[in-house]
């Protein structure tokens, strides 16, 4: 072949490839107006429709079923429903989990975590409540102070655990009757006499010993500081407090003038006995 003619040919092959690309892009745009082609449209790709078949129809896996079981290529019966109602499941509902029935199967609802429970102890810095799986835990509470009846000490929760701080020494306490708290906490009757009620006197003083009160007496007999001159008469302690007159005839009383008496005491009674007869005296004696 000479090289006139190889040309030719090299021409018409050329345009034969041209003629079909044209006419397959023109027969693609044609089927997409008339056969509903919507990849040459651009148009969305539709979605099938999910089927499934029901009991005793061929499968090949369980997707197939709308039991989703597949047991001998065959699709098995669904399952019948476990419940109607949520009483009709197994079981009991508890504060923290409750039964459910949903499209006819069993289940359970766990009670929101952090709901505190009905069943709590008092003073115990914790507070039980729902763990949100369907248990009960404690956490801490340290609102949920303890109380031990006692007025030296002051009752906390720290971090839930309770805490008996003694207040101040010498914080009174009691019924208000002068008692007062000790070092460790505890009410006593006195830390010193002056925490004691009453007051003191000649013949008693208050006292405190081991956290009680007592009263410490003047021995019995002693004069106390009141006393009236010339009474034949003294003031002393009883023994047990109280404050007693006894005789005493060193307290004569006071002269009354009259030089022809003797001015004494007779067991506790002033007396003035006439002197003896012809003793001297001044006029008018």
């Amino acid at each position: 072949m000479d090289g006139e003619r190889f040309d030719n040919l090299t021409k018409a092959l050329a345009t034969r490839r041209s003629r079909r690309s044209i006419f397959g892009l023109a027969g693609a745009a044609v089927g997409g107006l008339f056969g509903g082609s919507s990849k040459a449209l651009g148009a969305p790709k539709a979605d099938k429709p999910s089927k499934c078949y029901g009991e005793g129809s061929s499968c090949t896996n369980a997707k197939q079923c709308c039991s989703g079981t597949c047991t001998n290529r065959r699709c098995a019966a669904p399952p019948a429903p476990q419940c109607a109602f949520a009483t009709d499941c197994p079981g009991s509902d508890i504060e923290c989990r409750s039964r459910s029935c949903v499209s006819g199967v069993c289940g359970f609802v766990n009670t929101p975590a952090g709901t505190p429970t009905s069943q709590q102890t008092a003073g115990d810095c914790r507070k039980n409540v729902c763990d949100g799986s369907g248990a009960v835990t404690s956490v801490p509470d340290d609102a949920d102070r303890p109380e031990d009846n006692n007025g030296c000490t002051t009752d906390s929760c720290l971090n839930g655990v309770p805490s008996h701080t003694p207040k101040l020494e010498g914080t009174a306490c009691g019924d208000g009757g002068g008692a007062v708290c000790d070092a460790t906490g505890t009410c006593v009757g006195c830390l010193t006499a002056s925490d004691c009620p009453g007051s003191d006197t000649e013949c008693q003083t208050r006292s405190c010993n081991g956290g009680i009160c007592g009263a410490e007496f003047a021995p019995q007999g002693t004069p106390t500081s009141d006393q009236t001159s010339g009474d034949c008469k003294q003031n002393v302690c009883d023994g047990a407090g109280g404050v007693i007159l006894i005789a005493d005839n060193t307290d004569v009383p006071g002269d009354d003038g009259n030089q022809c008496t003797t001015d004494t005491c007779v067991d506790g009674v002033p007396t003035f006995a006439p002197v003896a007869a012809g003793s001297q005296c001044s006029q008018g004696g």
